[in-house]
């Protein structure tokens, strides 16, 4: 009987695009005070993390002349930091508090990506992954 109540709600919920969706979304995000407050600090994390993504290839290729299997080393290593990361967090928002947590990742961020830049060998980027 309550797979019969589902599908009936399904059927009266107006069908929505993916655009509307996202409008909606970022319209809330934008009208929240404590969203908004709360996300402004963290977009600048989140811009200088994104290039992890798009210059690894390029760093693995071309600054240390290695393969696919180095990249997917990088990548691992970026993993094994953020899993790591993860862990620690609660110690460290207790310690800092959530602002500076911020603060501190969007510095190291920024820090290790100019490190990535000087990388020249397979042991220089791999530590700074």
């Amino acid at each position: 009987m309550c797979g019969a109540r589902r599908k009936r709600a399904r059927a009266h919920l107006p069908a929505g695009t993916i655009r509307s969706a996202l409008r909606t979304g970022i319209r809330y995000a934008r009208n929240n005070p404590h969203l908004a407050r709360n996300a402004d600090p963290r977009r600048g994390l989140f811009l200088f993390a994104s290039a992890y993504w798009a210059l690894l290839p390029l760093v693995a290729r071309n600054q240390i002349a290695a393969g696919p299997e180095i990249y997917g080393l990088l990548l691992g290593a970026i993993g094994a930091g953020a899993v790591a990361g993860a862990l620690m967090l609660p110690w460290l928002k207790a310690r800092l508090g959530p602002d500076r947590v911020v603060a501190a990742g969007t510095v190291g961020t920024a820090v290790a990506l100019v490190l990535f830049g000087l990388a020249r060998n397979t042991a220089s980027a791999w530590r700074r992954a």
